[in-house]
C-alpha cells in the first residue's frame, strides 16, 4: 500500500479508527510520521473490511500474549509492516502469518550485523555474494527473517539467529523444534525499486494473491 497519498484523502476516513489507534499516532511529533501512522491503520481497516463484510469502524482488534495484533471475533489472520511511504499487508485464514518490508540503505557495521543476527548459513550466503550485491542480499535475508519471527507471534523475543533461510530455494533451512518441520512452513521473497519484502506462513502449500493500493482506492 502507498503511503506517500495526500493527507486530505484520510481526513474523511479518521472516523474509522478507535480512539487507541488516534491517540498512539498523536503520541509522535513529527506530522509526516504521524500521518503515516494514520494512514497505515486506515488503509488497513479498509482493506480488512473488504475481507469480512463489516464496516472499517466495527472491527475490533486485541493483542496476542508477545504483542501480535490480531482480529477479534474472527477467522481472518493479517500481519502488516511498513518502510519509508511502502506498507505490505497479508490477509489469510491460515494461522502462523507474517510478513516484513524494508528499504535499501546504507548501514553502519553491515558485516557486525550479519555475524549478530545471522545464522551461519546466512553468514556464508551473504559473505558469496559480490561487493555491491552485498547490501540486497542483507536485506532479503532480514526480511524474511523478520516475517518469520512475527509469523510465531515471538517477534524479536524469538531471536532472529534461531531461524535459517536460503535465498536460493527460497526456503526455510531451520527453526526451533516448538514451529515444527521446515517443511511445513512456506515463504515469498520480493525486490522491487529497492525495496525488500517478505510473507511468511505455516503451510505447506499456499496461494499469493498480490495487489497494490494507491490512491485511486480512496476517493
Amino acid at each position: 500500500m502507498d503511503l506517500s497519498i495526500p493527507e486530505k484523502t484520510w481526513d474523511k476516513w479518521l472516523y474509522i479508527l478507535d480512539d487507541a489507534e488516534q491517540k498512539k499516532a498523536a503520541r509522535l511529533v513529527q506530522a509526516k510520521h504521524r500521518w503515516r501512522a494514520l494512514a497505515v491503520r486506515i488503509q488497513l481497516r479498509l482493506l480488512l473490511s473488504k475481507y469480512m463484510s463489516i464496516a472499517a469502524h466495527e472491527i475490533e482488534f486485541g493483542v496476542g500474549e508477545y504483542g501480535k495484533p490480531y482480529v477479534k471475533n474472527s477467522d481472518i489472520k493479517f500481519n502488516i509492516s511498513h518502510s519509508g511511504d511502502r506498507t505490505l499487508v497479508a490477509i489469510s485464514l491460515l494461522d502462523g502469518l507474517g510478513v516484513d518490508i524494508e528499504y535499501w540503505r546504507p548501514l553502519d557495521n553491515l558485516r557486525g550485523l550479519v555475524k549478530r543476527n545471522f545464522s551461519h548459513n546466512e553468514q556464508m550466503q551473504w559473505e558469496n555474494v559480490s561487493g555491491d550485491d552485498k547490501l540486497p542480499t542483507f536485506f532479503k535475508l532480514w526480511s524474511v527473517k523478520e516475517a518469520f519471527i512475527k509469523a510465531t507471534g515471538r517477534g524479536l523475543g524469538l531471536g532472529l539467529t534461531r531461524c535459517s533461510f536460503s535465498l536460493e530455494s527460497t526456503k526455510l533451512l531451520d527453526c526451533p523444534n516448538e514451529y515444527g518441520s521446515v517443511d511445513g512452513w512456506s515463504c515469498i521473497i520480493m525486490d522491487e525499486d529497492g525495496v525488500s519484502a517478505a510473507m511468511v506462513v505455516k503451510s505447506r502449500h499456499c496461494t499469493i494473491k498480490r495487489q497494490r493500493f494507491s490512491s485511486e482506492h480512496y476517493p
